[in-house]
């Protein structure tokens, strides 16, 4: 059992006492929201999401003409974005990360190099880690507050749409771990009217098991892709889940584990007494990361990441078609270049 697995388990016998609904209501880009623990948002064990001051959430948007220097988007200032230099005939292509993570990683660093690269799309990088920096111990603390990101997304697509005249069909949100809900919660907030969501190994524990308005589903955009990459249980250090929740899901070798990536208990400890406590969760997490690095490199590469299930073949990633739905399974490489084919 991983130390990720024990933690979470520790917060479920914690939490498991907490009874009774609550309710928090918060100010969303002038807007009043509430947000209730009753059903169906049981999910989080009675934690309510925390307000957007207490989170610091910052919408950064990047375009060929501002490659490395971020422009703020404040979607309080609707003028503000008018003036922006979103182009509004390019895509919009809104990156969201997870659980312990932030916006200025060197993979979203990398990715939205990529996405400039590929069709001249303006970039926007969703950062929570006020929200999302959470211990392990307070890992529901995290997925509560999902629910607040996504309904500040779903406002700033609306204040941008309207500003710019931009069709929600032009909006691609991109998704890893806990981004992937908020993205689900952003596009069901607009009754799926978003263009597409690529759900990157989404997050299993408190999602996997509940219903379509409380985790990402097929129904929160016109198109959903999936990729799978540590849906192994969660006694066994699973971050992610099998349970398909796109248009089309890609389980890449399995779904479960990723070559490459250690499953061994010890082989965590090593690189704990190696990198200290960031090597211990790169090892942990490497399962869950490999979504990411399959995502990004799809993008732009001459490889197709040909993937095939019981209704045809596509191509996983950035490149999926829309027209074909079902589930796809595929082999990669044990490391970059991963694709095979």
């Amino acid at each position: 059992m991983s130390l990720h697995t024990v933690c979470l388990v520790l917060t479920v016998l914690w939490a498991a006492s907490v009874q009774g609904a609550r309710t928090k209501c918060y100010q969303i880009f002038n807007e009043k929201q509430c947000f209730s623990t009753s059903s169906p948002f049981t999910n989080t064990l009675g934690k309510a999401p925390e307000s957007p001051a207490e989170q610091r959430v910052t919408f950064s948007l990047y375009t060929p003409k501002n490659t490395r220097s971020a422009q703020l988007l404040n979607g309080g200032n609707p003028k503000s974005i008018a003036s922006s230099r979103l182009n509004p005939n390019k895509m919009i292509r809104v990156i969201i990360h997870g659980f312990r993570d932030r916006g200025n990683k060197a993979w979203v660093k990398t990715m939205t190099k990529e996405l400039l690269k590929t069709d001249g799309s303006n970039v926007i990088v969703v950062d929570w880690e006020k929200g999302a920096m959470k211990s392990f111990l307070n890992y529901f603390q995290a997925a509560a507050n999902t629910r607040v990101i996504g309904a500040m997304l779903a406002k700033m697509v609306k204040i941008i749409s309207t500003s710019k005249k931009i069709s929600y069909n032009r909006f691609h949100l991109i998704g890893h771990s806990l981004g992937a809900h908020i993205a689900g919660y952003a596009g069901r907030r607009l009754s799926g009217q978003i263009g597409r969501i690529s759900g990157l190994d989404p997050a299993g524990p408190a999602f996997e098991k509940f219903k379509e308005p409380v985790r990402l589903d097929r129904g929160d955009a016109k198109f959903v892709d999936v990729i799978h990459t540590d849906g192994d249980k969660l006694i066994k250090g699973g971050a992610g889940t099998l349970k398909p929740m796109g248009d089309a899901d890609f389980y890449p070798n399995g779904g479960r584990n990723q070559p490459g990536c250690s499953q061994k208990f010890i082989d965590h400890v090593k690189n704990w007494f190696r990198g200290g406590f960031k090597g211990l969760t790169m090892s942990i997490s490497c399962d869950h990361m490999r979504s990411i690095a399959f995502y990004t490199e799809s993008i732009n590469t001459s490889c197709t990441f040909r993937a095939c299930g019981s209704t045809g073949c596509s191509r996983m990633g950035f490149h999926a078609s829309p027209s074909k739905k079902g589930s796809f399974s595929l082999k990669t490489n044990s490391k970059s270049k991963f694709c095979k084919n």
